[in-house]
């Protein structure tokens, strides 16, 4: 039965790398993103590690996040939080960053809110990321 369950696990990993690589990325890669949103202007950095996890900066404020996976081949739908945050403990992470990349087209929208007793939205932003500074596909 192990060997069975080894075998399915092994087809089932290389499936989701296919389908990684059928978006057609190189990871890493970057997107450098700009908008406005509640706070005025808006900078957002967004650095692709892989697939699932990466880092950035929104507003000169370093961000770790993960894919929520939830975009399908449309967008990159990410979760972060403040690296300054990111301790090993989730109770002490004070603000969760919600960001949508359209895939095809570059729009973005970013939701910060806090979390933890303190519920509410924070600011929200939208704008345009190009990837390499050229191409708005990625």
């Amino acid at each position: 039965m192990e060997k069975y369950i080894n075998k399915a696990f092994f087809a089932f990993v290389m499936l989701f790398f296919s389908s990684v690589h059928s978006y057609g990325q190189e990871f890493p890669f970057s997107l450098s993103c700009a908008g406005s949103g509640t706070s005025g202007g808006n900078q957002l950095n967004v650095n692709f590690e892989n697939f699932l996890i990466g880092s950035g900066s929104v507003d000169g404020v370093p961000i770790v996040f993960s894919n929520q996976l939830s975009g399908g081949d449309a967008s990159y739908n990410l979760i972060g939080w403040p690296r300054v945050q990111d301790t090993g403990n989730a109770r002490d992470i004070k603000h969760k960053i919600e960001i949508s990349i359209n895939r095809y087209n570059g729009n973005y929208a970013m939701t910060i809110s806090r979390v933890g007793g303190a519920d509410g939205v924070t600011g929200r932003s939208s704008g345009q990321c190009v990837k390499n500074q050229s191409s708005q596909k990625f």
